[in-house]
């Protein structure tokens, strides 16, 4: 499971590691950047099973499998960390910031617009309690002081759906709240209290309330019905004659809570909808092939008559810029390429940024359907003062693999879905962590020069 994706076996089943060398292992350049893919490779061996075997076999080592023990690990009791460079973060991109930023933002639209009805609570992933707020809010349970995580989880239409999570620290055994407000307005609270036993447990209450006025009514009187029998599956200890009185009481509830909302909610604001003032534009008489008098063209409307409308000119209508091309980065999980799975591992922006630098032959290979002759011009924007050179499959350093379909039925212009490979078939453009493409929607001819200026500016890049 650790074993790097997308990496080779070096290690031969046998070899006489006196007299024999493995090169992909021996690294014999000079520049410290050039010694990453034998790297890889030394670190591929040492994780994979069978290289790691060969390896042990070879240097007269016991079989890793008679060695098998369960590993010890200290935790140090010191929470800082005096090495502040172990856990910097690596920078960023832009594209996979956005990436990112989109992913968040529709984890927080699901959260918004999922149903508050059931909850599950997880504790290092086995489940130990349900939520039901408008029945049973809270729930307790017992964890022990090895717990680490407590997820709590909704669903939607899309299946499970995270809604909180909480890290525990119980070290310090010391009563804890914790609350978390989320979208659709529900909040969940942790509290923690430990239990003084021979166990060290700590038990944990974890609650699930409505924010909102109007939910807090619903959940109330669904909690009233459940107690009175009236919900599916629930006691049935209140007698008949109570049934109307329940229904009455609940009904109060609603309009009180109701007339509540009404009373707090801001008075809207009043949206008036207005239309654009014609321009003082005077219009411009069209010619005609038998103009008429000039009286005629002079003489006022007769009183009483409706005046002839103003008619804006076209050149005050704005227009699209046709030379604006769009671009964005999609996952490769959503272009629908059936060779994803071949290049899932791919490379480390290192070795893609090696591979982009030596980059001087293009080879072409474009999936057309638009009929826009969106490969006439790219090939033509290449042959006009470009460094790169078009090159066949064999010879090329490289292939930008390119999709192109309409934009739309009347629209003319096209999205072109883009990505590159090196000589091995792995990723090498764009650049980021992630086997993503590069999507460009615009006319041909712009959308040409655009991923040309892109790739050069790339390469320049990784040259430098």
């Amino acid at each position: 499971m650790f074993t790097p994706w997308a990496t080779p076996c070096v290690v031969p089943e046998k070899f006489d590691p006196f007299s024999e060398q493995i090169d992909e292992l021996n690294f014999q350049g000079r520049h410290p950047d050039e010694e990453h893919e034998v790297e890889v490779n030394r670190i591929h061996a040492t994780l994979h099973p069978d290289c790691f075997a060969r390896l042990a076999a070879a240097t007269g080592l016991p079989a890793p499998g008679d060695r098998l023990e369960l590993p010890y690990f200290f935790l140090a009791e010191d929470s800082d960390d005096h090495n502040h460079n172990s856990r910097v973060p690596p920078n960023l991109s832009e594209d996979e910031m956005r990436l990112i930023n989109d992913l968040l933002a529709q984890e927080a639209g699901r959260r918004k617009a999922a149903a508050s009805g059931f909850f599950r609570v997880l504790v290092d992933g086995l489940e130990v309690a349900q939520i039901e707020p408008a029945r049973r809010p809270t729930e307790h349970f017992m964890v022990q002081d090895s717990a680490e995580l407590i997820e709590v989880y909704g669903s939607d239409e899309s299946g499970p759906l995270l809604m909180a999570t909480h890290l525990l620290d119980l070290n310090d055994g010391e009563n804890r709240n914790f609350k978390i407000t989320l979208e659709g307005g529900q909040s969940i609270s942790f509290a923690l209290d430990p239990v003084r036993t021979e166990e060290s447990a700590t038990r944990v209450a974890v609650s699930v309330a409505e924010t909102a006025a109007l939910k807090k009514v619903l959940a109330a009187a669904g909690r009233l019905g459940s107690f009175l029998g009236f919900s599916t599956g629930g006691a049935t200890h209140a007698s008949g004659w109570w049934k109307p009185i329940a229904a009455l009481a609940t009904i109060a509830l609603l309009i009180a809570g109701g007339w509540l909302l009404w009373r707090n909610q801001t008075r809207p604001q009043q949206v008036v909808s207005v239309g654009p003032t014609p321009p003082a534009i005077s219009p411009t008489p069209l010619p005609v092939n038998n103009p008429a008098p000039e009286t005629a063209r002079n003489e006022k409307p007769e009183t009483g008559s409706k005046p002839t409308p103003v008619t804006t000119p076209k050149s005050a209508i704005p227009e699209r810029d046709e030379t604006f091309v769009a671009r964005t980065i999609v996952p490769a999980n959503e272009t629908g390429d059936p060779n994803e799975a071949e290049t899932r591992g791919g490379l480390n922006p290192e070795l893609k940024s090696k591979a982009l630098g030596s980059v001087r032959r293009v080879h072409l290979q474009i999936a057309e359907s638009s009929g826009r002759t969106f490969s006439s011009e790219l090939e033509q924007v290449f042959r006009q003062g470009s460094n790169l050179q078009l090159s066949s499959a064999d010879t090329a350093d490289a292939a930008l693999k390119i999709s192109v379909r309409a934009a739309g039925a009347n629209d003319p212009r096209v999205i072109v879905t883009v990505i590159a490979v090196g000589a091995d078939g792995k990723p090498i453009w764009p650049a980021t962590r992630r086997n993503s493409k590069l999507q460009y929607t615009g006319h041909p001819r712009y959308i040409a020069e655009r991923l040309l200026t892109d790739l050069k500016r790339d390469i320049e890049k990784a040259r430098r």
